[in-house]
């Protein structure tokens, strides 16, 4: 976004270091955003959310109570087992990424919710 100017520079509780990964304390950030967009105008109007890169962002949207698709397009354990400032891998610390995929496997039962791979691996390396 950087090179085309189209980076957000209005968000409430976001930014470059915990868009990703949801920084060092993920459930005090998801409340601290559902507290922040609760009541906005544009996220009431929501019908869906659609999370893709990383497929993992959509663990902030689930206090809205609206359905999720999840499209996981490429390296699905993005945000969880790696960003792009810390690309250590789920070895260092496998706590986000356990949360992510118990998240993922209710979202899959969930008959509101919609979880996809863009390919045969993918999708057998989510099940």
């Amino acid at each position: 976004c950087a090179s085309m100017h189209t980076c957000a520079n209005d968000l409430k509780v976001l930014n470059g270091s915990n868009g990703q990964d949801l920084g060092s304390d993920p459930e005090k950030l998801k409340r601290e955003f559902y507290a922040a967009y609760k009541d906005d105008v544009t996220m009431q109007g929501v019908d869906a959310f659609v999370c893709s890169h990383p497929a993992a962002m959509c663990e902030l949207f689930a206090p809205f109570n609206k359905p999720r698709i999840v499209f996981a397009t490429t390296r699905f354990e993005m945000a969880r087992c790696f960003t792009d400032a810390n690309p250590e891998g789920c070895a260092h610390n496998p706590t986000k990424w356990r949360a992510w995929l118990e998240h993922l496997k209710g979202m899959a039962a969930s008959p509101r919710d919609l979880v996809l791979a863009n390919n045969e691996y993918d999708a057998q390396y989510m099940a």
